[in-house]
């Protein structure tokens, strides 16, 4: 599965937690978990992750 979506800069600016590897995990880890539980009801216990990020156009 493949997840290619990015959230705008005023998402981040609601809140100080969203996007922070600290507080959030960053957008991999708080929106793609669902994404692999999704896999896991629809075919079969999921047996590896790989992932790979970017922070292409990201205003830090």
């Amino acid at each position: 599965m493949n997840v290619f979506w990015t959230r705008p800069q005023s998402y981040y600016d609601q809140a100080r937690w969203r996007g922070t590897w600290e507080l959030d995990g960053g957008a991999l880890m708080n929106q793609v978990s669902h994404y692999i539980d999704l896999l896991d009801w629809i075919i079969s216990p999921v047996e590896s992750v790989h992932a790979y990020t970017s922070h292409a156009g990201a205003e830090y």
